[in-house]
């Protein structure tokens, strides 16, 4: 089991290792230049659209104060106070437009140090690659004629420079961020998801309307684009007739329906000289919400009717941010044989806690069969065993992606078991992740090791508490008591056999793959449940058979002088046995 580094690790080792630069830089009144990300040209790179360098690309690089005295990396932030220059990076400013209310996330992207100020060391805290990295720029701000190169503030807050800077430095260049997705960028600065909805003006505007509304709210955060178009085509004409331009990304503000007419407010990242046909776009309360009393929001907030968003628009962005979450990743390498112990993992939380659980399984087989596998989440006991079974996850794939959207643990122990119901010797992976709302220093998540009976008492708990119990009777009018559980992609059935002497017998139906995984062969055999024992007997993909019951196809209930009859069937069935077939005891009755 390998554990990945939480990111409030990756934060504190950054953290620290600001904290002595900063140190290091008072002792010799100097303030930091990034030596991976220099002022210079190079950083500024070549531009994308037409492969030229920028203008005046030896033009030195300004701090903050040289801009403005009283200067700060973030205060008191708003959609508007910030604007698109001439880099064609309007996916990320769309992205920062729509988060700019939420200062939370903000404060989490760029902590605010003291050391920002006097030493110019500024963190950019970003997930890229499915992992939190902290990108670590100086405060150098790229400037042609005294004013900021690119994204530009109307108030003394840097907070925008800074992150445009620090995609720069992980992409190469400034050059290099031209051109990109909102989406991306939205999952870059909070961690969560993102959605893209494509559609076309013949598409159903309520089915978007319907997103819109949902992710508004939950709120979501919201972004919308337009694809290019070559010049001189139809559908070009028709935008360079209004305010929209093609190959450009707005934020979505708000959502609302009022005077029989649902509107989204459109934020763009540029001011735009424009007459419009859509509502009246500015007004007392807009102003105050997004920059007070600022006249340039008139140009780049607009009310536009959904009909007018289906005809000009074809790209939904919508993150399902839901706040500030810590997270726990580690990754598990599976390779046993059937009779070999299993790693179980324990989580143990000593306070009432809410966690979002996803695991992926990758690798299962060379050629990627399928296979059934269950997650089954249990309580632990005292003397360290599986307790009451709480949940069950279930899967069918050669890549599974389970997903535990919302599980909520009272203080105590608990065991998360991991199964397959087929098995090979194939090492495989799985990558568990733990999120939750609340921090994770209170808990601990460990393994331990079990007999591979484990695997088959939790599978047999599953099937005892979600299947149905039934008594069926054969043909000669004997009577068992089974339990059948049928899930979405098969069925699983159990005999129980309380007697204290007397042997069942059930036939079933097999599905078996040959030796390279690619033929799936159906057999039938007959599987002998021991007295007072309970024994999986049958699993098989549910479109085979009608009924649930019909897995089972016949059984017979003898004692162990007639069994059995044909020992040449009872070895070849014995042989091909699957380890979760195996019979587990029960408490014996008191019938003699």
């Amino acid at each position: 089991v390998k554990f990945s580094p939480t990111k409030q690790d990756i934060f504190e080792k950054s953290d620290e290792e600001c904290r002595k630069l900063a140190e290091t830089l008072r002792s010799t009144g100097e303030v930091f230049v990034d030596p991976e990300f220099p002022p210079n040209e190079a950083s500024l790179g070549i531009r994308s659209k037409d492969r030229q360098p920028f203008k005046k690309p030896d033009t030195p690089w300004y701090a903050p104060h040289q801009f403005e005295k009283d200067w700060s990396v973030l205060n008191n932030p708003y959609p508007f106070e910030i604007s698109q220059g001439p880099l064609g990076d309007c996916w990320l400013i769309a992205a920062l437009m729509s988060i700019a209310q939420r200062k939370d996330i903000l404060e989490h992207v760029l902590p605010p140090r003291d050391y920002n100020v006097d030493c110019g060391i500024v963190q950019v805290r970003l997930f890229i690659d499915g992992q939190w990295q902290v990108i670590i720029i100086d405060y150098h701000i790229p400037q042609i004629d005294g004013k900021e190169r690119f994204v530009r503030s109307y108030s003394k807050e840097f907070w925008a420079a800074f992150v445009e800077k620090a995609f720069a430095k992980v992409k190469g260049s400034y050059g290099k961020i031209e051109g990109g997705s909102a989406g991306w960028a939205l999952e870059c600065l909070t961690g969560y998801p993102c959605r893209l909805e494509e559609f076309g003006r013949m598409d159903s505007p309520n089915y978007i309307w319907k997103i819109l509304t949902e992710s508004n709210f939950c709120g979501y955060l919201m972004a919308a684009g337009i694809n290019r178009l070559e010049e001189g085509s139809y559908e070009k004409d028709d935008y360079d007739n209004s305010i929209f331009k093609t190959g450009h990304a707005y934020s979505i503000l708000n959502i609302k329906e009022e005077d029989g007419n649902r509107l989204i407010l459109i934020g763009d990242t540029q001011p735009v000289d424009y007459k419009h046909e859509f509502l009246p776009v500015y007004s007392k309360e807009d102003s105050c919400k997004f920059h007070a009393d600022d006249e340039k929001i008139k140009s780049r907030l607009y009310w536009i009717k959904l009909e007018d968003f289906m005809h000009f628009f074809n790209r939904l962005h919508t993150c399902k941010y839901r706040g500030i979450f810590y997270k726990k990743c580690f990754s598990q390498t599976i390779k046993r044989t059937v009779k070999q112990d299993c790693q179980v993992l324990r989580l143990d939380t000593k306070h009432r806690q809410t966690f979002h659980i996803n695991i992926v399984c990758d690798n299962l087989y060379k050629r990627g069969n399928l296979t059934d596998m269950y997650l089954n989440i249990h309580g632990a006991t005292s003397n360290n065993k599986c307790g009451e079974l709480f949940k069950t996850v279930e899967g069918r794939n050669s890549r599974i992606d389970f997903l535990v959207k919302s599980i909520t643990f009272d203080p105590g122990s608990y065991f998360l078991v991991f199964m397959r119901t087929e098995h090979n010797d194939y090492e495989y992976l799985l990558d568990w992740s733990f999120e939750s709302s609340t921090t994770l220093e209170n808990v601990s998540i460990s393994f331990v090791n079990f007999p591979c009976s484990l695997l088959v008492e939790s599978l047999q708990a599953m099937i005892m508490k979600y299947g149905e119990r039934k008594e069926i009777q054969n043909d000669t009018e004997q009577k068992v008591v089974a339990y059948i559980w049928k899930g979405y992609w098969s069925s699983i059935a159990i005999v129980e056999n309380t007697s204290n002497s007397d042997y069942i017998r059930v036939e079933s139906a097999l599905e078996e793959f040959d030796k390279e995984w690619e033929v799936c062969y159906r057999r039938r055999f007959w599987w002998k449940v021991p007295p007072n024992t309970r024994s999986i007997v049958a699993q098989c993909v549910e479109d085979y058979w009608p009924s649930s019951w019909e897995i089972i196809k016949d059984f017979t209930v003898n004692s162990w002088s007639q069994l059995p009859l044909d020992w040449v069937e009872f070895l070849t069935s014995e042989g091909h046995r699957p380890y979760f077939f195996t019979p587990l005891p029960i408490e014996p009755t008191t019938d003699s």
